[in-house]
């Protein structure tokens, strides 16, 4: 039976903390995860951010302060997440964060800023219902104490046809769920960034 694994980005790759990819300006995308999580959208164009160019192509799996994932080309072209059904790569146009002003009056990029568009992330259409929530550990809110409440130790159910490569699942967006398969291929090709840990699975 394969292993499943969280996966988690590495932060020692920021610099004095400060996330390799960041909001143009704080009031951008502030509900951005939970909109990458929602099931009725979908992004039809792109993220715009700033970067670190001197450490952006050094990882594969980026720090960022927009509360989403954030992936290489070349992660996604090794692992081919892209062929998941449920999972839908939004491109980011990642712009050079030594430009102070990389907008016209008009809000329209200039053209001397270099863009750097090699990195997704990821539009989750659909979150699957793997969660054992009798053996899954959850902290109670005392503002709806009847409800689950936060997952804080995950136990998923295996199902009949094994897992998908890549997923989350509905009780928490916080967790991004990968199969030893895809840890595998990130482990044998070098790609950085990655913190994995391996969670609890059962069958029925």
């Amino acid at each position: 039976m394969s292993k499943i694994f969280t996966l988690k980005v590495d932060h020692s790759q920021s610099i004095d903390g400060i996330p390799n990819i960041h909001k143009i300006n704080l009031e951008d995308y502030q509900d951005l995860s939970q909109v990458l999580a929602s099931e009725k959208f979908s992004f039809s164009d792109k993220i715009i951010a700033r970067a670190n160019f001197s450490q952006l192509l050094k990882f594969d799996f980026i720090t960022n302060d927009l509360n989403i994932p954030v992936l290489s080309q070349r992660m996604i072209n090794l692992t081919q997440i892209d062929n998941i059904k449920e999972v839908n790569m939004t491109p980011l146009y990642l712009v050079d964060d030594t430009y102070l002003k990389p907008f016209s009056k008009t809000d329209v990029l200039d053209k001397k800023i270099v863009i750097n568009n090699g990195f997704y992330s990821l539009d989750f259409i659909k979150q699957l219902d793997f969660c054992n929530k009798e053996s899954s550990i959850f902290r109670k809110l005392r503002s709806k104490p009847n409800e689950i409440g936060i997952l804080k130790k995950p136990v998923l159910n295996v199902p009949d046809l094994g897992f998908p490569d890549l997923f989350r699942i509905r009780e928490s967006i916080s967790y991004l769920f990968i199969t030893e398969r895809i840890k595998n291929i990130v482990e044998l090709n070098y790609l950085k960034g990655f913190v994995f840990e391996e969670i609890e699975t059962t069958t029925s």
